[in-house]
C-alpha cells in the first residue's frame, strides 16, 4: 500500500512495512532522540544522503514512504546503537535496549 505523501511523490516512494512494523516519521525522531544522534550521524550510519533522513521524518504520522532497502538501512543502524522497535497493542513503538 502506497501512502498518499508518497503517491504525491510521483510513486517514487512506496510504504514499506519493516518485519511487519510499520515505521512512522516520528519514529525515527525518537530513535535518534534515545540515541543521541543528529540527522547526519544517522544518514552516515544508515550510509544514505542526510536529505533522505530528513524526507522520511517529514512523514510524521504517516507511515515512511521510502525506495525499498532504505527504511531497513536505517532500522538495521538504529538497532546498533541500542534503538528497538517492537509492537505492542497492535501499534509499533521504539524504545532504547534495556
Amino acid at each position: 500500500m502506497i501512502s498518499s505523501r508518497a503517491e504525491s511523490r510521483k510513486g517514487t516512494l512506496e510504504t514499506v512495512p519493516t518485519n511487519a512494523l510499520t515505521i512512522i516519521g516520528r519514529h525515527i525522531v525518537a530513535a535518534r532522540g534515545f540515541a543521541g544522534l543528529t540527522q547526519q550521524q544517522l544518514a552516515d550510519l544508515a550510509m544514505l544522503d542526510v536529505g533522505t533522513i530528513r524526507r522520511m521524518e517529514s512523514f510524521g504520522e504517516e507511515p515512511v514512504g521510502a525506495i525499498p532497502g532504505n527504511l531497513d538501512k536505517v532500522k538495521r543502524a538504529l538497532e546498533s546503537v541500542g534503538i528497538e522497535f517492537y509492537e505492542e497493542a497492535r501499534f509499533t513503538s521504539v524504545r532504547l535496549r534495556k
